[in-house]
């Protein structure tokens, strides 16, 4: 939800803006929050290996190819944002949007599972909502857009990627890598689990930094909450 900021705006970057001010509006506007977006990226990853070491091993060893490209999109955006912040804007459309463009393929790649997604749904009715969540969301998203409702945009946006991220997970449960070969062979959250003790830490871990994490986010999203238009960038040019 945190990091489809990032990604949209810097691939839509040379089509939404026409001129040096333009540029840095959408700069200053995604300038405090992208790389605490992204820190839960690299946590998804370390959940992973600490969680799934198995499905973490087999992933990452065949998509490696896919995640260079992600790994180098992530250094080209970290260099382009913070390299444009401290100058002028307007290299930035040479390569800020080409990295989030990059981003935005790597993860179509890694969510491309050729799985009966329904099949779970269907036998489950209680999981219906979750792609009805989506489909909502989505239509919500767009109506609230064209009233000017951002706030009610971006909670709809968040449903739709919700919905659709819950409505992944539900259907390919038990399976996290699924086998094209033979299903006995798939990855599931079982067969490639930590340890019992492992995961008691993780939880752990998870309940007494979660918050801490959340907190911190939060208080960011608190103190950049003003919009960022022409005349405050003419006021003062940097975040």
């Amino acid at each position: 939800m945190l990091d489809g900021f990032d990604l949209g705006l810097g691939t839509l970057f040379p089509f939404l803006t026409r001129g040096e001010t333009d540029k840095r509006v959408l700069i200053n506007t995604m300038g405090p929050f992208w790389d605490g977006n992204e820190v839960w990226l690299i946590t998804a990853g370390g959940v992973t290996f600490a969680a799934f070491p198995r499905t973490y091993a087999v992933m990452f060893s065949g998509l490696s190819f896919v995640l260079v490209f992600g790994v180098h999109g992530l250094l080209w955006l970290a260099t382009r944002s913070e390299g444009e912040l401290q100058a002028r804007a307007g290299a930035m459309a040479k390569g800020l949007w080409l990295a989030e463009a990059l981003l935005a393929v790597v993860f179509l790649v890694m969510t491309w599972f050729s799985t009966p997604l329904w099949r779970n749904v269907l036998a489950k009715p209680y999981l219906l909502p979750l792609p009805l969540l989506a489909v909502a969301g989505l239509l919500a998203a767009r109506a609230w857009m064209g009233q000017g409702a951002w706030w009610k945009a971006w909670f709809a946006s968040s449903a739709l990627i919700l919905g659709t991220v819950l409505f992944g997970v539900a259907g390919l449960f038990p399976n996290l890598l699924p086998s094209s070969l033979d299903p006995a062979s798939s990855l599931t959250a079982f067969n490639s689990a930590s340890s019992p003790l492992t995961l008691k830490i993780m939880l752990g871990v998870v309940l007494c930094f979660l918050p801490v994490v959340i907190g911190y986010q939060l208080w960011v999203y608190l103190t950049f909450r003003d919009p960022v238009n022409a005349d405050s960038i003419e006021r003062e040019p940097a975040y």
